[in-house]
């Protein structure tokens, strides 16, 4: 077998070199965080930001307003039922207390 040279193992060879590492990565990292956390947006930009992203996401916001919607409704219908119904029965009563002949009719103490 003779020793050819191949070129190939030069750069094999050059792969497994590391570059060398930065001394100062921590601290810019460090500096790049707090550069970060310093520049948070204002009040507005982030409602302007919030209200963007709600926009893009219609459907989501379709479902949320319907149910809304929904749930006020129902809550309507059922908030005006209930004060007829008392409202009929309070009648009842009050036409049974002034009237003796209903309160008998009723089977309540003459």
């Amino acid at each position: 077998m003779t020793n050819s040279h191949d070129p190939l193992d030069d750069l094999i060879s050059s792969w497994k070199d590391t570059p060398p590492a930065r001394t100062d990565l921590r601290r810019r990292v460090w500096a790049r965080i707090d550069a970060t956390e310093t520049r948070r947006p204002g009040f507005i930009q982030f409602w302007r930001e919030s209200l963007a992203t709600l926009v893009r996401q219609r459907a989501a916001v379709g479902w949320v307003a319907a149910c809304i919607a929904l749930g006020l409704i129902s809550a309507e219908l059922r908030a005006s039922r209930t004060p007829m119904r008392d409202i009929a029965q309070m009648a009842a009563v009050y036409l049974q207390t002034i009237n003796p002949l209903l309160r008998d009719s009723a089977g309540g103490p003459p």
